[in-house]
C-alpha cells in the first residue's frame, strides 16, 4: 500500500527498563487508518530486541517517546546520513 507524499502520524509509547513495549497509540492520526496500524505495528515489531536497551546503570525503569513518522515529502530519491544510526531488523522481517 502506498500513502501520500508528506503523510505524517504522531505517536506516544512506553518503554520499560527490560525492553518491553508497555503502551504505544497515535497521537495525531496520518487520517490513513492503514498507515497509523502500521505505525504502531513497527513499535511493537521491537518488542524485546536490543535496540531499547537501556544505557548501562540506568535507574530508570521506563521511558516515554512521542514522535512522528513521515512518509518522503518527494518522489526523487532521497539520501539523509545519520552519524548514529544502525542499520536493524525487527523480529519476524
Amino acid at each position: 500500500v502506498r500513502f501520500p507524499l508528506g503523510t505524517v502520524a504522531w505517536f506516544h509509547c512506553k518503554v520499560s527498563a527490560d525492553r518491553h513495549i508497555m503502551s504505544a497509540k497515535i497521537k495525531q492520526s496520518s487520517g490513513f487508518p492503514n498507515f497509523d496500524n502500521a505505525v504502531i505495528a513497527s513499535i511493537y515489531n521491537l518488542e524485546g530486541s536490543t535496540v531499547l536497551r537501556f544505557p548501562k546503570r540506568s535507574q530508570r525503569q521506563f521511558v516515554t517517546q512521542t514522535a512522528g513518522i513521515k512518509t518522503a515529502d518527494s518522489p526523487e530519491r532521497q539520501y539523509f546520513k545519520f552519524g548514529d544510526v544502525e542499520r536493524y531488523r525487527t523480529p519476524g522481517q
